[in-house]
């Protein structure tokens, strides 16, 4: 492949092609034919992100030692480590984060990696992350925490995991959403009883006065958050029964 045969975008092209397909002899050729590798679509992705994001870790592992930017964003603001955390790819992830990936980074949106990662359930990469020391409780733009975005997307194992870690039960989102509100609000019954069991306020109120079984949607779910306002109620009834004897 001559280089003069091609133009900059055409050759940049090209390389973005070949890493997104994780072919690393390709890749090689092409940087050496000149292709930049810094060349990126109008949105912003080079072939760095590409990579990352397709798990293809030799061609990822071939661009940074070339000298690719581990930190390189998006037009929105993604950078490769997001865009890998996201997409669950725990191999890519943990090379970005030792070529020096700034581990809470964040989108113009705010979500962290580790956000991102709860949102789409991935347990390896969420606990990745944590044992490389991710902010537990950072918040995106929207309030939402690791923990929200996995009980609002019914991610029971996510969510068990983050409270192994020590995420926070009673976190609010604006307006006084809880996780349990979340995972209520959309019926996921398995989280919600999980986050009871560990302790969860099934009278906790929003700013409005809802509650979890105001929002609560799905019958299975409803009979999780109704049971456990008996239980929970009981101890507060025998104390202000005690206390006024």
């Amino acid at each position: 492949m001559a280089s003069d045969a091609l133009t900059t975008d055409e050759l940049g092209q090209l390389l973005l092609d070949a890493a997104g397909a994780g072919d690393a002899e390709q890749v090689a050729k092409l940087l050496e034919t000149g292709a930049p590798l810094s060349w990126c679509r109008p949105d912003g992705w080079t072939a760095l992100m590409l990579a990352a994001e397709a798990g293809k870790s030799e061609v990822l592992s071939l661009l940074l030692d070339r000298g690719a930017d581990a930190n390189a964003r998006g037009k929105r603001g993604t950078p490769a480590l997001i865009a890998a955390a996201r997409a669950g790819q725990a191999a890519t992830t943990a090379l970005l984060l030792d070529h020096g990936a700034d581990l809470h980074c964040r989108t113009n949106a705010g979500w962290t990696a580790l956000i991102a990662a709860a949102q789409e359930g991935h347990c390896d990469v969420v606990r990745l992350l944590l044992d490389r020391g991710s902010d537990l409780e950072a918040k995106n733009s929207g309030g939402g925490t690791a923990l929200m975005l996995a009980a609002v997307e019914g991610h029971h194992d996510t969510a068990l995991l983050l409270l192994d870690r020590g995420a926070a039960l009673q976190a609010r989102a604006p307006v006084g959403w809880t996780p349990l509100m979340l995972a209520a609000r959309e019926g996921h019954a398995d989280v919600a009883r999980l986050l009871l069991r560990r302790g969860a306020d099934v009278e906790a109120r929003r700013d409005n006065g809802e509650d979890a079984i105001s929002v609560c949607d799905g019958d299975e779910c409803m009979r999780v958050l109704r049971d456990a306002e008996g239980l929970q109620r009981w101890p507060r009834r025998r104390c202000l029964a005690l206390w006024r004897h």
